[in-house]
């Protein structure tokens, strides 16, 4: 097996290596959560005591999080994110609030005045 330090390059210099290495682990975050499926199957039969199973629920759950964050990691909404457009919407009412107060303000910029008729 490679150096972990050679892996890295690897996925670094060959676009290919890392799109495998990305598709290896979301394999891997589905094949943990198989194993979550035994872990529950054993406790339902009585075949492993509850505080053991909790510890091992948490341990695969986390480890299923990082392997295949996009199926099993907290789900975050971003604003500006093409699926969740908070700032689009943000925008259209910063811009509605402006003219609503555009409306109501008042002009009170000085009009230029000729005062030649009164030299």
């Amino acid at each position: 097996m490679p150096a972990l330090r050679t892996v890295y390059d690897w996925v670094d210099n060959f676009p290919d290596f890392a799109a495998n290495i990305t598709r290896a682990r979301a394999v891997q975050g589905h094949n943990i959560v198989e194993k979550l499926k035994e872990i529950e199957k054993k406790l339902e039969q009585q075949r492993l005591p509850s505080d053991v199973a909790r510890v091992l629920i948490n341990s695969k759950q986390w480890r299923a999080s990082k392997a295949n964050p996009k199926a099993y990691g907290d789900k975050m909404t971003v604003a500006g994110d093409s699926e969740n457009p908070v700032m689009l919407l943000a925008t259209r009412l910063d811009e509605a609030i402006a003219r609503k107060r555009q409306d109501k303000l008042l002009d009170v910029t000085p009009k230029e005045r000729d005062f030649s008729d009164l030299c």
